[in-house]
């Protein structure tokens, strides 16, 4: 009977000093007081556990971040844990101190989210401070906030970032993280942009991420998608304006499947703000007004390791299908002069980011152009119907350019909706000289 009473003992101490191993020395926050008041009972370490995460997130970031929790639900016998209602926001005072020492990054983030949910995780993932393994992560109705600004003082630290990758920067104090399935519900993403706050947002937008692996071993995996080896991510309802303000975008759904190696884009409009007559209220010379139409476009071939680290933007082919573009041009407005540096090779030229699409494909689309003659007091219009077509080699990258120098653009449709006509531009991509014009041809079959 003394063994079994001695083995009990042991128990206890075993199980006492893990506990308080647990709430006094592991949980243990320096500047985040747990809050007991909501304790089911004096052994609950659900106040420590928030307390120890917020500790954390304002050790990682400095003291740029602070983070709240309304509710954190562990389930031991599940191996999961329950988070409600977290939110991830910037001290307003620390990032005025961060600016003043010219410390704060591009980039501040706030982050919320109504649910998180993750399987798989066991003690050793909350000791180990270089391994994480779990099965499933689920986050719900995620807000995701980035106000970007360039800092002057932040240029050299761009220049650098630029060669670091991905895995590099996740990977400042682990060295394995993987994770079976990331599910996101509902989310949203919002981008503040430079001074003027300029707003893009992606809404209900949804993720799923399987077989997510992040070591030394996937850090130049080219066939994985944000380390992941098979990816759905999409969004609904996208909506932006031009940098003029003329026009809206927008678009039904953007949907990327990583396993077909595939962007497709479906309901793409672009459209003016404005009817004619307050269009032409906006400008102080002839400009043509556009009204775009195009239900579906894909994107074939992605390089994902590339888009992702930012460097270019890298694809097979991209087929647009059933568009439909009208333009109308005002003639009783000033004359512009035409700009010698807008060929489309020259615009092309000037984007900033380096892009390389090996064929563009035009699938029956429509165009329709229209000019207002003042003399006459009339609009005249010009229809192209049922046109099919290709691009070829749409690059502003160098090492593209010197391999081939042409870019070529042949297309066939119905003139006036009936007279057959196929024409052709090639542009030469090597001298955007503005005395270089391009050669066309067109001609009736």
């Amino acid at each position: 009977m003394k063994k079994v009473y001695l083995f009990l003992i042991a128990i206890i101490i075993v199980v006492g000093g893990a506990y308080f191993y647990i709430r006094f020395v592991f949980l243990k926050s320096k500047d985040f007081k747990p809050d007991y008041s909501k304790s089911i009972s004096v052994a609950d370490l659900r106040p420590a556990i928030i307390a120890k995460l917020q500790q954390l997130a304002k050790d990682a970031s400095g003291g740029l971040y602070r983070l709240s929790i309304d509710k954190i639900d562990p389930h031991i016998s599940t191996s999961s844990i329950d988070i409600t209602n977290a939110v991830l926001t910037p001290d307003s005072a620390m990032v005025k101190n961060f600016d003043s020492l010219h410390m704060l990054p591009d980039d501040v983030f706030k982050i919320s989210f109504s649910s998180l949910h993750i399987d798989g995780i066991d003690i050793n993932d909350l000791l180990s401070k270089d391994y994480l393994s779990l099965r499933h992560i689920l986050i719900n109705a995620p807000v995701i906030e980035v106000y970007h600004k360039e800092k002057a003082y932040n240029k050299a630290l761009r220049i650098k970032n630029d060669s670091i990758t991905v895995y590099k920067r996740i990977m400042k104090k682990m060295k394995r993280i993987s994770i079976d399935t990331i599910e996101v519900v509902n989310g949203t993403f919002i981008s503040h942009i430079g001074a003027n706050n300029k707003i893009n947002k992606l809404k209900e937008v949804s993720v799923i991420m399987s077989d997510i692996l992040i070591d030394s071993s996937t850090e130049y995996n080219t066939k994985r998608f944000l380390f992941a080896k098979q990816a759905k991510l999409s969004t609904k309802n996208f909506y932006s304006r031009t940098p003029d303000s003329l026009y809206y975008f927008k678009c039904a759904t953007i949907n990327i499947s990583t396993a077909e190696n595939k962007i497709t884009a479906l309901n793409c409009e672009l459209h003016p703000r404005f009817n004619k007559k307050q269009f032409e209220s906006h400008l102080h010379e002839r400009k043509e007004m556009y009204n775009l139409e195009i239900p579906k476009i894909t994107l074939e071939g992605i390089n994902w390791w590339n888009l992702i680290n930012q460097k270019n933007i890298i694809a097979d082919e991209a087929v647009i299908n059933n568009g439909s573009c009208k333009i109308f041009l005002d003639r009783s407005l000033p004359f512009r002069k035409v700009k010698i540096h807008n060929f489309p090779q020259q615009i092309l030229m000037r984007i900033p980011v380096p892009i390389s699409i090996a064929e563009m494909h035009i699938r029956h689309c429509k165009l329709a152009y229209s000019e207002y003659n003042p003399g006459m007091d009339r609009t005249g219009t010009i229809y192209i119907d049922d046109m099919n077509g290709a691009v070829t080699n749409i690059t502003n990258m160098h090492d593209q350019i010197k391999k081939h120098k042409l870019m070529v653009i042949k297309s066939s449709g119905l003139f006036m909706h009936k007279i057959p006509m196929t024409n052709g531009f090639v542009f030469n991509l090597h001298n955007i000289n503005p005395a270089t014009l391009p050669w066309i041809f067109i001609s009736e079959k």
